[in-house]
């Protein structure tokens, strides 16, 4: 599967069959993070991020390029400067890729396949903190740019003014 069908198969699970009020796929949320796969619980307001793997060489990157998510990801469980960071946090990838890796403490396990999604070990809960006003209106507005421009607004302007050049 390629990773825009994990993705939206995801997204289609979570809006099914999790009680969640929204999902949204390559979210930028709170400056520095992107989630593949961003889900808000309905009644507590608790965010889910998912990020999705398809290769053993995609699975290392990210804790080179990302360290200090992945970081702070590994320490913030009960802390109480962690209303930035999700309240859980997924790695969604397939059976296959799942075997040759280890999967952080912080973090749950989400096997995907063509025919199926099952998540193989639950997310410990990180934090207590419900997502603030501030950050959700963020994400909101950026998914209601890319749905309307089909990338974010600062993007679309940017492309605007090298079109003229």
């Amino acid at each position: 599967m390629k990773t825009n069908e994990i993705e939206q198969a995801l997204a289609s699970h979570f809006i099914l069959s999790n009680n969640h009020s929204i999902v949204i796929q390559n979210c930028f949320w709170n400056s520095w993070k992107e989630a593949d796969v961003l889900a808000i619980k309905d009644k507590s307001n608790f965010v889910v991020e998912i990020e999705v793997k398809n290769s053993l060489n995609d699975y290392r990157q990210k804790f080179r390029r990302k360290q200090n998510k992945h970081f702070r990801l590994s320490v913030c469980q009960g802390a109480e400067n962690s209303y930035n960071l999700p309240n859980y946090f997924y790695f969604a990838m397939t059976a296959d890729l799942a075997k040759k890796v280890e999967i952080p403490e912080y973090s749950g396990l989400i096997i995907v396949s063509e025919a199926s999604i099952k998540i193989k070990r639950k997310a410990p809960l990180l934090h207590r903190r419900p997502i603030q006003q501030k950050p959700l209106f963020k994400i909101l507005r950026t998914f209601s740019e890319c749905e309307a421009l089909g990338c974010a607004k600062l993007t679309y302007k940017n492309r605007q003014l090298e079109a003229k050049k």
